[in-house]
């Protein structure tokens, strides 16, 4: 009986590794393009296992609004990236890189953000510097 049960929970266990292993897929993105994103912040999320940032961007030439949604990571990475959600609010003017969906739909995962003249985000910062601090370049 102690055999059978053992095996049943290996089973299960090599089941939810194969799910959480296809959640974390990034094959919805397109990581060869990457676009660039001026817009006022709707919502930060910062939340497990991902956090999220609704972005309402005006089209370049006029038009209805539209709402990006971007992926970015956990709440400790992103803190350690320095975009915490006292940096990160609504109503805050931003510009975001993003590996847009391959599907054409308005959402992407997180590259970086800048806010208030500050880039936060791919892992880093210049030497000396904490995550977060970078200048924005142009």
């Amino acid at each position: 009986m102690k055999l059978r049960t053992a095996t049943v929970a290996a089973a299960g266990v090599a089941f939810l590794a194969g799910a959480a292993s296809a959640h974390h897929s990034g094959a919805m993105f397109e990581r060869a393009k990457t676009v660039t994103l001026e817009g006022v912040v709707k919502s930060y999320a910062y939340t497990m296992p991902h956090s999220w940032v609704d972005l309402v961007v005006i089209p370049p030439g006029g038009g209805e609004p539209v709402t990006w949604g971007i992926e970015c990571g956990t709440p400790p990475a992103m803190r350690n990236q320095g975009l915490t959600p006292s940096v990160l609010k609504a109503g805050d003017k931003i510009v975001a890189r993003i590996h847009p969906l391959k599907d054409g739909r308005p959402g992407g995962s997180f590259i970086d953000i800048s806010v208030g003249g500050r880039v936060y985000g791919n892992g880093r910062a210049p030497a000396g510097e904490p995550a977060g601090t970078a200048p924005t370049t142009g």
